[in-house]
């Protein structure tokens, strides 16, 4: 078997589970299915001596609340403005902005330097982990698609260093 770490991800508790526990489980799942199906890894994840099980929320009242949560979100980055002249392209309507605990118009973002700094900074961190995803999918990728990768994940290497 791999030796397994966890790969940084803000804002993600896996509780007291080691690596090497969620990474063997995993490896247990696809060697039993051949694929890891999120569904497969909730219902084996069920019963309360599950590796799993303290991963998830089992109180359905607070994970139904977690999952409207993550649909307001959903509905919120949906929203676009239509530009005046309709040939232009829409415009975000929200941004999230940490700071602020939330999501702000697009028009305030505009008209306050700082939240826009932020939001700029934030779009940034999401290219870098972009370019770092393509670095991983280099490794992976067969000769033949190697300098395709490499060479996507140079244009994006570009757009951060922007």
């Amino acid at each position: 078997m791999a030796d397994f770490c966890f790969r940084q991800n803000p804002g993600f508790e896996i509780g007291n589970l080691t690596p090497q526990i969620v990474g063997d489980t995993l490896a247990d799942i696809e060697d039993r299915h051949g694929v890891i199906d999120p569904h497969t890894v909730v219902d084996e994840s069920r019963p309360e001596d599950a590796p799993l099980h303290p991963v998830f929320e089992w109180c359905d009242e607070i994970a139904a609340e977690k999952w409207r949560v993550e649909q307001a979100r959903r509905v919120v980055r949906s929203v676009e403005i239509i530009a005046e002249d309709r040939n232009e392209p829409t415009q975000i309507a929200y941004v999230n902005i940490q700071s602020q605990g939330g999501y702000v118009s697009a028009a305030t973002v505009r008209s306050q330097p700082d939240l826009y700094e932020e939001a700029l900074q934030s779009y940034r961190s999401r290219l870098e982990a972009a370019v770092a995803q393509l670095a991983r999918l280099e490794e992976l990728a067969p000769r033949s698609q190697k300098s395709r990768i490499r060479k996507d994940r140079r244009t994006l290497e570009r757009l951060v260093a922007a």
